[in-house]
């Protein structure tokens, strides 16, 4: 009984911790809505997602038009959440809303 009492108490999830995670987020999200900045490496996973959402797989689109797979460190997880994404019609805006939130 001690335990559970201890868990609930791990888990609870009170109004300081909702305000520290607002205070955190909201520069995060003022600043994706009026910026259009993306990084060098977006482009790259952008393409590796059309490439799957094309048939190629987990591969990017080299200067002649075709697809090479890609090898070695590089995680599909990312890439394929990014295809999840465009599965479900979310726009890159929203899309880099969602990744903030999961990584605040």
């Amino acid at each position: 009984m001690r335990i559970l009492r201890n868990t609930k108490k791990f888990f609870a999830l009170n109004n300081e911790w909702l305000k520290i995670s607002f205070i955190i987020f909201l520069p995060r999200l003022i600043y994706i809505l009026f910026t259009n900045n993306t990084t060098a490496d977006s482009s790259f996973y952008l393409d590796i997602s059309n490439n799957i959402s094309q048939g190629c797989g987990f591969s990017f689109t080299n200067p002649t038009g075709e697809c090479e797979p890609v090898f070695g460190g590089y995680f599909p997880g990312y890439p394929l959440f990014l295809y999840f994404l465009k599965l479900i019609s979310i726009g890159n805006k929203l899309t880099v809303i969602f990744v903030s939130i999961l990584t605040s």
